[in-house]
């Protein structure tokens, strides 16, 4: 008999899904500001799109499965 619980919390889930699409958008209008005023060389804001992207599908990718809400 195993006792070890493998399933993820429900509220591990609701962070996840809250939490990803508020730091993908931050990280978003951060790099949107950085390149319209001009404030810092291209590949910086060029990095923070670049993160934001990979952050953002992180969890799908690691998951290997489609992802409904």
């Amino acid at each position: 008999m195993d006792t070890h619980q493998t399933e993820t919390p429900v509220y591990w889930d609701a962070l996840v899904f809250g939490l990803v699409p508020f730091i993908v958008l931050i990280l978003i209008i951060v790099s949107w500001i950085f390149s319209f005023y001009s404030l810092v060389p291209f590949y910086v804001s060029g990095g923070i799109a670049l993160a934001a992207t990979l952050f953002g599908g992180y969890t799908r990718f690691v998951s290997g499965r489609r992802v409904t809400i």
